[in-house]
């Protein structure tokens, strides 16, 4: 809600800059709406359920199944919106005219574009932040190791290569 009301908004406001509103007053007030609604709802729910997150929380289905579309969404979002103006560039290039209608276009799909990597890249700093408040811990394990050898350092020395390069396992 408060993504397509500030990319709806921006997008308004930069029509109005280029002099190319084409958005009617109904349209520029619902985008306005959004975001005033969409803002503190935003900041009022998501950021206290945040802050006291239990671990079988952040491992739950539905809170992954919410952030990996939402992280789905925003790089499709970047994808169509960025193949898009890249599109009317290059067209306007080749055509070798950039009417104000051109800009406006790209103008839009940059917007669109920019809301769509924020959206991504702020459900993805929330992925993160799951995966590492849940670290697994590591218990350490004693075993007995039996190695047929002529003395106990060889045995040690056969041991440590058959284990070299493994940082996380000591011979004692």
């Amino acid at each position: 809600m408060l993504a397509i009301g500030a990319a709806g908004a921006i997008g308004v406001f930069g029509s109005q800059v280029l002099g190319m509103n084409t958005h009617g007053k109904g349209e520029t007030a619902a985008y306005i709406a959004l975001v005033l609604v969409g803002a503190p709802a935003w900041a009022l729910a998501w950021w206290p359920a945040q802050r006291r997150l239990t671990d079988d929380e952040r491992r739950s289905l539905p809170r992954r199944g919410y952030l990996y579309l939402a992280i789905l969404g925003g790089v499709l979002g970047v994808l169509v919106f960025g193949s898009a103006a890249l599109y009317r560039l290059l067209n306007a290039a080749l055509a070798g005219d950039f009417p104000i209608s051109t800009w406006h276009d790209i103008w839009h799909f940059t917007v669109d574009g920019t809301v769509s990597a924020a959206a991504f890249l702020f459900h993805l700093t929330a992925v993160r932040a799951d995966r590492s408040a849940q670290l697994p811990t590591v218990a350490q394990h004693s075993l007995t190791v039996l190695v047929r050898a002529s003395d106990a350092t060889a045995a040690r020395a056969r041991l440590a290569h058959a284990l070299e390069g493994q940082a996380d396992i000591a011979i004692r």
